[in-house]
């Protein structure tokens, strides 16, 4: 399984950093993968969505967090944080990370992934442009119409750790791909 984060390296990121199997693409970087033209089966996870106040992206409350995917690519999505995201779209999925993979419902994006693969039966997996595993924190914030703007610490200070626990616990092998320029 390939996962495409939100990291800086997805400014370069191109379809040649691909090879054969699934892509599951992370929130915002959908906008990006998506026109990328791969001939992979894609899944956009919109994990980081909202429960309550209206937003003009998804429907409800997502910090402009999450994006539709290009049409036909199935969306996934988590109950505690984007239940109501998007809720027309086909093919989509409900997952529940407590009762599904049996950990915390806040599980990072790019670890949820990791139990994914698991339920998949993936051998292995290439996380591209998860920066944050390198030290690098911040987020290259795709949109709609192609453009991008690099921003900020996004606090994940805790995901390497805690990601390579979770790989160490799954017995998954993953390595780690940053797009350069």
């Amino acid at each position: 399984m390939w996962v495409v984060g939100t990291g800086p390296s997805l400014r370069f990121l191109q379809a040649r950093h691909f090879g054969p199997g699934p892509v599951v693409v992370v929130n915002r970087a959908i906008n990006r993968v998506g026109r990328l033209g791969l001939p992979n089966v894609l899944y956009s996870m919109q994990k980081d969505g909202g429960d309550k106040a209206r937003c003009p992206n998804c429907g409800e409350n997502c910090n402009n967090h999450i994006n539709l995917p290009p049409p036909g690519v199935p969306l996934l999505l988590h109950n505690r944080e984007s239940e109501h995201c998007f809720p027309d779209w086909r093919p989509r999925y409900m997952m529940d990370v407590e009762k599904d993979f049996g950990y915390h419902w806040f599980l990072f994006s790019i670890a949820v992934c990791a139990c994914l693969a698991k339920m998949m039966g993936c051998a292995n997996m290439v996380y591209l442009c998860c920066d944050s595993m390198r030290g690098d924190m911040r987020s290259y914030v795709t949109w709609y119409d192609g453009t991008a703007t690099l921003v900020g610490d996004q606090n994940y200070v805790q995901m390497p750790s805690q990601l390579t626990s979770l790989l160490e616990k799954l017995s998954m092998p993953a390595d780690f791909v940053y797009s350069e320029e």
